[in-house]
């Protein structure tokens, strides 16, 4: 009944947005597909999204301090399109594993085929890539991807909060911010994003 609830409330929304089109058609950003997702993992596990998180990725990495879900009150399931909380460092530790191609020690924590597949520009839906918005490229799974010639991704947050990989030179960059706007398109501002460009390439130098 809750999970019921909980899809009745976003089919009302007037932030939902659906896109009557066969997958891989066409780029439309969905947070809403990311929200059902998660109560599907949920109820197939049997776990909450919090226990999951440790278990198969927060533990594993070595994080030092405590990450935190925000939960919906609808159905008190996280909220697994966004809302997760961790401190500057823990997300420099997720960034590092992610130059890594998800191994830590030499242990495989995140299956490296699964992080090509979402970080790479030639292995996402053709339509997926040049979608807009200025300086975007393309997106993967939940990865925007830069037109750098190595691969190169982000994760972009609210408020202007991000974390930048690019796995071939290892480079990590995190930024925790709070801006005037929620960013609601996912995009970093074209001073960040010269910014970042011009510090890759004077790293790699």
């Amino acid at each position: 009944k809750l999970l019921e609830d909980y899809i009745n409330s976003i089919q009302k929304s007037e932030k939902l947005k659906i896109a009557n089109e066969t997958q891989g058609n066409r780029f439309v950003y969905t947070t809403v597909d990311t929200e059902i997702l998660t109560r599907v993992l949920v109820k197939a596990t049997k776990k909450n999204l919090t226990d999951l998180t440790s278990e198969w990725l927060w533990k594993p990495m070595g994080a030092r301090g405590n990450g935190r879900w925000l939960y919906s009150t609808t159905d008190f399931i996280e909220n697994g399109g966004s809302g997760f909380n961790a401190s500057l460092t823990d997300y420099a530790r997720f960034g590092a594993l992610l130059a890594n191609d998800g191994k830590r020690d030499g242990v495989q924590i995140i299956p490296k085929e699964f992080l090509l597949d979402a970080t790479s520009k030639e292995r996402v839906e053709k339509n997926f890539i040049n979608i807009g918005n200025g300086w975007v490229y393309g997106y993967g799974y939940q990865t925007w991807i830069l037109p750098n010639k190595e691969r190169t991704f982000c994760l972009l947050g609210h408020y202007g909060q991000f974390l930048c990989v690019q796995p071939e030179t290892k480079i990590v960059f995190v930024q925790f911010s709070a801006g005037e706007h929620e960013n609601k398109n996912r995009i970093l501002s074209k001073d960040t994003y010269d910014f970042f460009q011009q510090a890759l390439a004077e790293l790699k130098n």
